[in-house]
C-alpha cells in the first residue's frame, strides 16, 4: 500500500496545496478511481461530471492517455473532451499497483474554449452556464503548464515514493507547506524586488540560506551582475562581476543545476577564497534561462535542490506573471497615448504646434528629458530640426545635418531604428562623453512615409537609473508611424484646400468666381428667408475700362483690377462676399444688410476707389479710376437669388446711363 492510501487526508492536504501552489487542478488515481477529491476542480469538468454519462466522456480519452504515461514511465499531456490542456504523471513503486498523478485543466486560448461550445451544447451543457465556469477556469501556456508538472512531479511524485519514510514524509510536508502558504503572497508581489526579497525570506527562513543573489546579464558584457542580493555578503554580490567561467559556465553550457565546493573552481566565477560552497539554480523561460539563483555556503540536501529547483520554476513562471501583467499595463498606457495623438492630429491644423504636441506626449510618456523630430528638407537635402524638447530652440534652429551624418544622421540613412543603452560601451556608437546630456542611454527612429524615411525621431535622457529599453524603442517607432500619418494628412489637406482654391477663386483677383458666388448667394437667401432677415447685393462694373486696357495693355488692365480688389477689401466687412461676377464685373453679398445699410457700404465703396492713390497711379492720369454700383435687396425688390442679380443688375445699368461713378437702388420703374 502506498501513502495515499495509508493517509488519504494526509495526501489531501499535500495534494490541496501543490494545486494552490501551481494553479491547477490536481487529483490522484489508480487505474480504477480516484484515491482522493480533486483540488481546484475546473468548473466545467464538474459540469460535464454531472451529466448521466459524464464519467464515460471523461474516461475514454483518459484511460488511453494513462497508459501511455505508465508505458512511457514519463508524464504525458494531452487534451480532454472539452479541449483543456491536461497532463499524467505515473507514479510506479515496485510491488505496488501503478497510480498517478492527474493534473492541469487549463485553455491556452479562448478559441479552445468556443470550439468545444458546440459539444457542450450537444450535450446538453446551458451556454450561459458554460460562461460563468469560464469565469473560473484558468488559462495558461504550455510552457507554463510543463512548468507545473516538473514541480509536481518533482515534490508531489517524491513524497509518494518516499512514502515508508514518514518522518521524512512529515518534514518535507511541513516545508511544503511553508512554500505553498507564501506562494500566494509570492505571485500578489508587483514588483521584481519585492518578490526576490521574498523569495530569500523564505529560502532563509526553510534552509538557513547565508548569503544569495539573482544574476542577470550585464548589458553589452560577457559577465553576469547582481539585480538583487541578501545576507551577509549583500554589497560583495551587489558590486561583483560573475565570471562566465566555472561553476556557472558549466549551468550556461548545461542548463542545469550546479552545486561546488570546489575552491579553485569557485575562484573561477571571480568569488573571494573565503567561500566555501556555492549553488547555481536556473530560472528558465522554456529553454532560455532568465536569471540564475545563486546561493553561497548553505548546506542543502539532493532532496531540497529538488524542490528549490521546482520552486526556482516557480518563482519564474510569477516572473513571467510579472511580466505579462506590465506588459498588460503598458499595453493600455500606449493605447491611451496613441488615442491622444490621435485627437492631437485630428484637431490641429499647424504642422510645427502638432509636431511638438507628439513629441512632447512621446518623451513624457517614455520619461525622456530631451527629444528632437527632425525632418529632411527637400530643398538643402539635410535634415532640420521641425520640433525639440530639453535644449533651447535657438540653438538648433539653424542646424542642418547631411543624411550619415551623426547618429540621427546613420538612422535616416539606413532606415533603422536605433537602442542605445551607454553610448561609452556601445561599439556602433564610436563617440565620446555628449556634455548636453544627463545620460549615455537614447533611442531614434526612422520617420517613414510608405518606403521612403522622411526624417528621425529622437529621445534621449531617460528619468531614473534604467536605460531605454527595446519596448521603448518599439512604441517610440509606433509613435514614429503616426508623426508620419500626420504628415501625409497635413498635405493631403494642403492640396485639398489648394485644389479648393483652385475650384473656388478667380485666379486674377484671388475673390470667389462666379460659380462659387452663385452657391453662396442661394445659402444666404435661404437664410434670410428662414430666419425673416434681409440681404442685399451690390453688382459693380468699372467704368470705362476699355479704356484702361487700349492705354496700358491687357496685363496693365489686369492689375489694375488686382489693386481694385484691395480697395474693395478696405470698405467691406467680414461677413460680406466679394466676387468676380466676369470680365471688370463684380458682386457683394452682403448678409443680414437691409436697403438702408447697403447703400452707405456702397456709396462708401464708390468714392473710396475714386479717391484710391494706388488706383490713380495704375491710370497715371490717363483714364478714369471709378466703378458704377447697382444693388437690391431680397425680400423687398425679389424673390429669388435669380431675380435679385436680375435687379441689382438693372439698377446698375441705370448708373451706367446716368452719368456713371455712382451708386443706384433698384426701385420699379
Amino acid at each position: 500500500m502506498t501513502v495515499i492510501r495509508q493517509d488519504r487526508m494526509g495526501w489531501q492536504a499535500v495534494q490541496d496545496a501543490l494545486a494552490s501552489l501551481a494553479g491547477i487542478s490536481l487529483q490522484a488515481h489508480d487505474l480504477n478511481r480516484p484515491l482522493c477529491e480533486t483540488s481546484q476542480e475546473n468548473p466545467i469538468c464538474s459540469m460535464i461530471h454531472a451529466l448521466p454519462e459524464g464519467d464515460q466522456i471523461c474516461r475514454s480519452q483518459r484511460t488511453r492517455q494513462i497508459q501511455i504515461a505508465l508505458d512511457g514511465r514519463e508524464t504525458a499531456f494531452f487534451s480532454c473532451p472539452a479541449n483543456l490542456h491536461m497532463f499524467a504523471i505515473p507514479v510506479i513503486i515496485p510491488g505496488e499497483d501503478p497510480q498517478f498523478i492527474l493534473g492541469g485543466k487549463i485553455y491556452y486560448t479562448h478559441t479552445e474554449f468556443e470550439s468545444f461550445q458546440g459539444q457542450g451544447a450537444r450535450w446538453g451543457l446551458a451556454a450561459p452556464s458554460l460562461l460563468d465556469a469560464l469565469q473560473q477556469t484558468p488559462f495558461g501556456t504550455a510552457e507554463s503548464l510543463y512548468e507545473a508538472a516538473r514541480l509536481i512531479q518533482a515534490i508531489g511524485k517524491n513524497l509518494i515514493e518516499n512514502g515508508s519514510l514518514r518522518e521524512k514524509f512529515e518534514e518535507r510536508s511541513s516545508q511544503l507547506g511553508t512554500l505553498i502558504r507564501t506562494q500566494s503572497e509570492l505571485f500578489a508581489s508587483r514588483e521584481r524586488s519585492t518578490l526576490f526579497e521574498k523569495l530569500f525570506n523564505i529560502l532563509g527562513f526553510l534552509y538557513s540560506v547565508e548569503s544569495g543573489a539573482i544574476l542577470v546579464t550585464e548589458p553589452y558584457g560577457q559577465t553576469f551582475i547582481a539585480e538583487w542580493a541578501f545576507g551577509r555578503r549583500k554589497e560583495l554580490l551587489l558590486n561583483h562581476r560573475f565570471s562566465r567561467s566555472g561553476p556557472l559556465g558549466l549551468l550556461l553550457e548545461t542548463g542545469e543545476t550546479v552545486s561546488s565546493d570546489v575552491a579553485f573552481e569557485i575562484l573561477r566565477m571571480g568569488l573571494p577564497g573565503d567561500i566555501g560552497l556555492v549553488h547555481l539554480f536556473p530560472m528558465r523561460r522554456g529553454q532560455q534561462i532568465q536569471g540564475i539563483l545563486l546561493l553561497l555556503d548553505t548546506a542543502i540536501g539532493p532532496e531540497d535542490v529538488r524542490t528549490i529547483e521546482a520552486f526556482t520554476q516557480q518563482i519564474s513562471v510569477f516572473l513571467d506573471h510579472l511580466a505579462l501583467r506590465e506588459n498588460l499595463y503598458q499595453r493600455n498606457r500606449t493605447i491611451e497615448l496613441m488615442t491622444d495623438i490621435s485627437q492631437v492630429i485630428g484637431v490641429s491644423q499647424n504642422p510645427r504646434e502638432l509636431f511638438r504636441a507628439i513629441l512632447d506626449k512621446a518623451s513624457d510618456f517614455l520619461q525622456a528629458e530631451q527629444g528632437s523630430l527632425m525632418l529632411m528638407e527637400e530643398e538643402s537635402n539635410r535634415l532640420s530640426v521641425q520640433a525639440i524638447k530639453g535644449l533651447s530652440k535657438s540653438l538648433v534652429e539653424m542646424l542642418r545635418i547631411q543624411p550619415g551624418e551623426g547618429i540621427a544622421g546613420k538612422v535616416f540613412e539606413s532606415g533603422l531604428p536605433i537602442l542605445v543603452e551607454d553610448i561609452l560601451k556601445d561599439p556602433r556608437v564610436p563617440q565620446g562623453p555628449r556634455s548636453r546630456y544627463r545620460t549615455g542611454s537614447f533611442i531614434s527612429a526612422p520617420l517613414k512615409l510608405r518606403d521612403r524615411t522622411i526624417g528621425v525621431i529622437n529621445l534621449a535622457d531617460k528619468t531614473g537609473t534604467s536605460p531605454f529599453s527595446e519596448r521603448d524603442l518599439e512604441v517610440l517607432s509606433v509613435i514614429g508611424a503616426y508623426v508620419t500619418v500626420a504628415i501625409e494628412r497635413t498635405a493631403y489637406r494642403q492640396k485639398n484646400e489648394e485644389l479648393r482654391k483652385i475650384c473656388i477663386t478667380d485666379p486674377l483677383t484671388g475673390l470667389l468666381n462666379r460659380r462659387y458666388f452663385q452657391e453662396r448667394l442661394i445659402e444666404e437667401v435661404e437664410r434670410s428667408r428662414r430666419h425673416r432677415l434681409p440681404v442685399s447685393l451690390m453688382m459693380i462694373d468699372v467704368d470705362d475700362f476699355k479704356g484702361i486696357n487700349d492705354t496700358f495693355g491687357h496685363p496693365g488692365g489686369d492689375e489694375f483690377l488686382k489693386t481694385l480688389v484691395l480697395s474693395f477689401r478696405l470698405h467691406i466687412r467680414a461677413i460680406d462676399v466679394a466676387a468676380r461676377y466676369g470680365g471688370e464685373e463684380f458682386t457683394i453679398i452682403l448678409p443680414q444688410t437691409n436697403k438702408q445699410d447697403a447703400s452707405i457700404i456702397a456709396e462708401r465703396i464708390c468714392k473710396g476707389i475714386e479717391r484710391s492713390e494706388s488706383l490713380q497711379e495704375r491710370v497715371k492720369g490717363q483714364a478714369a479710376s471709378t466703378v458704377s454700383i447697382g444693388l437690391a435687396t431680397y425680400p423687398d425688390d425679389a424673390a429669388t437669388p435669380d431675380e435679385l442679380i436680375r435687379r441689382a443688375d438693372e439698377a446698375l445699368y441705370r448708373a451706367k446711363a446716368q452719368g456713371k461713378n455712382r451708386v443706384i437702388l433698384y426701385s420699379p420703374l
